[in-house]
């Protein structure tokens, strides 16, 4: 099954779109998923190992068009945007089953909202879980002191503890 998902603008919201899109390819590994947004959303996703593709598109009209004749055609869209631009996309695409998020109907945080979504389009209910990035396989670091690793291990711990960084800065600083 071949799936086009379109992601957020915003790259909060596109990394919380990663619990939704991972329980996708958790249950269904035989999907393919391509992805389309704006540059920045599509940098969440550029070093997953198991998207098709990437494609990016600005907030131009004319890109919407042109794109949606270059790409294809799908099984399924799904769209985690809910402007007049991605209406118009939704159109445009060929797909047999399109459908797009709608904050006002889904319930629970905007993690629970995505993966409701997912859960819809794909007649399953999971819950969703958490959030992860991929990194590139090349990490260069250059004369790290013993000191500054053990300071960013205890950072990451302390982050995996609190949750945000401004919860992070106020268990660090107060």
């Amino acid at each position: 099954m071949k799936i086009l998902i379109e992601l957020p603008t915003w790259l909060g919201d596109t990394v919380m779109t990663t619990p939704a899109i991972e329980s996708i390819f958790d249950n269904f590994p035989q999907f393919k998923l391509q992805l389309v947004g704006q540059k920045t959303s599509l940098e969440v996703y550029k070093n997953h190992p198991k998207i098709d593709k990437l494609f990016e598109i600005s907030d131009k009209y004319i890109q919407y068009f042109s794109l949606a004749r270059k790409i294809g055609n799908f099984d399924i869209f799904v769209s985690f945007r809910n402007t007049f631009r991605s209406r118009i996309f939704r159109k445009l695409i060929k797909a047999s089953k399109k459908y797009s998020f709608n904050k006002g109907v889904l319930k629970g945080h905007q993690v629970e909202q995505y993966q409701n979504l997912i859960n819809y389009v794909m007649d399953v209910n999971l819950k969703p879980g958490k959030l992860k990035l991929y990194q590139s396989s090349v990490i260069q670091i250059t004369k790290l002191t013993p000191q500054l690793l053990v300071l960013i291990q205890v950072l990451l711990m302390a982050m995996q503890n609190v949750g945000s960084l401004k919860n992070l800065y106020h268990w660090v600083v107060c």
